[in-house]
C-alpha cells in the first residue's frame, strides 16, 4: 500500500477501568475495578500516537487513478438521479481500483484499524454529492 508504515512491534498492556454492580446492594460513591490485561497486544492495531513521526507514516495518498475511478462512479450515480439513502454497493462498483479498496479494508479489519485517505478534492462536490 502507497504510504503504509508498520507501527514498532513494541508490546501492549491494555488495562480496563469500570464499575463493580452487585444486585441488592446500595451505591454509596464509585467502587472502580481494575483489570489488568497481563497478556501483551502483539497485533497492527495495538499502536501509540508515538509510533508515528508523521501523518505521512500512515497516509495514502490518492492518485489520479482512484479519482477518475470515484467520478466514473459519481457519474453513474447522477445519472440514474440516485439520492444519498438509494445507493447500493452494485451503484459504486470501480473495479479499476478493486484491489486498492481491498487492501485499505484488510487495513482496517486486521492491520492498524483504519486508514488516512488524503488527496480527495472535497471542494469539488456539493455536500450531498460527498454525503
Amino acid at each position: 500500500m502507497n504510504g503504509v508504515h508498520a507501527p514498532s512491534q513494541e508490546r501492549r498492556v491494555v488495562v480496563m477501568i469500570g464499575r463493580r454492580h452487585e444486585p441488592g446492594r446500595k451505591s454509596s460513591g464509585p467502587n472502580p475495578i481494575v483489570k489488568i490485561c497481563r497478556t501483551p497486544i502483539d497485533h497492527p492495531s495495538a499502536w501509540r500516537s508515538s509510533d508515528f513521526a508523521s501523518r505521512d507514516d500512515f497516509a495514502i495518498d490518492l492518485e489520479p487513478r482512484h479519482l477518475r475511478a470515484f467520478e466514473r462512479a459519481l457519474e453513474r450515480i447522477r445519472a440514474e438521479g440516485l439520492g444519498l439513502d438509494d445507493i447500493e454497493r452494485s451503484h459504486f462498483e470501480v473495479p479499476e481500483i478493486a484491489g486498492d479498496i481491498a487492501a485499505w479494508f484488510d487495513e482496517i479489519q486486521h492491520g492498524r484499524g483504519f486508514v488516512y485517505l488524503r488527496g480527495f478534492p472535497v471542494d469539488r462536490y456539493s455536500e450531498e454529492e460527498i454525503g
